[in-house]
């Protein structure tokens, strides 16, 4: 019998959600295992063999072997082998990998946004902690959270812009988005695609909706909102409301320490 594909993946992750929600749409059963950066990344170097490069998640694995490294491979992996509606539509590769690419972007601006005031949350860093961490364990790394801080903004480069050119590519990315909607529903066709998921989740480092599934807390919500863009784009955040309400079935997912 073949064993049911582990998932390792960050909570509040906007790329872990784009996979998340790829496998819960085409029922693609998985177990959830979170990652705890630093301390994780020397067993998941050693699960995938690679020793040298940087390491990210979400990662799917089966049996103790790689079957995707990123949530775009993950979201393919679910309409092989899962069912239900296509989010992959033939005819729309060359926007599906233009609106993901965007996401990417956007995703990577929203990440050092949420960093550069983490710095000076103190309650936001021990949230993002707990979020990882099991209760007992959270306490004692407490005084190591701003180190984390500091090691995610060296790992992804997030002092290579400051916080205005962050923001400013991050407006554009809306501003195409905005165009691409023009009123429609969907940014591709008539229909949900990977398109609208990939978009609706880079949304969230906006400003973070209140999807059950995601465990915000209070200050994890302050430090994931940007005042300025969300004020200024209302109407794409209550069009990702809306995609949510509409089309993300999370499954009760148990997520468990890796």
């Amino acid at each position: 019998m073949r064993a049911t594909p582990t998932l390792i993946a960050l909570p509040l992750s906007p790329w872990s959600e784009k996979a998340r929600w790829a496998l819960d749409h085409h029922e693609v059963p998985y177990v959830e295992k979170v990652y705890l950066p630093m301390l994780g990344a020397p067993l998941l170097r050693w699960r995938l063999r690679r020793l040298r490069g940087r390491v990210t998640v979400p990662i799917l694995l089966d049996g103790g072997h790689t079957i995707c490294l990123d949530s775009f491979d993950i979201a393919r992996y679910a309409e092989r082998t899962g069912h239900g509606e296509p989010l992959f539509r033939r005819g729309q590769e060359a926007e599906i990998a233009h609106w993901n690419r965007l996401s990417d972007q956007a995703m990577h601006a929203t990440r050092a946004l949420a960093t550069f005031r983490m710095e000076d949350d103190r309650a936001a860093r021990q949230e993002a902690l707990a979020a990882v961490m099991p209760r007992g364990l959270a306490g004692v790394f407490r005084p190591a959270a701003i180190v984390a801080v500091r090691f995610l903004q060296r790992k992804y480069h997030v002092a290579d812009a400051d916080e205005t050119a962050h923001r400013a590519r991050l407006r554009d990315i809306m501003l195409e988005l905005r165009q691409a909607l023009s009123g429609r529903r969907y940014v591709v066709g008539g229909r949900l695609s990977y398109c609208d998921i990939a978009m609706a989740a880079a949304l969230m480092g906006v400003q973070p909706n209140d999807a059950p599934h995601l465990p915000w807390g209070p200050a994890s919500r302050r430090s994931s909102t940007d005042l300025e863009l969300a004020g200024e784009f209302t109407d794409l955040l209550g069009w990702r409301d809306h995609i949510y309400a509409q089309h993300r079935k999370a499954r009760d997912a148990t997520r468990l320490l890796d």
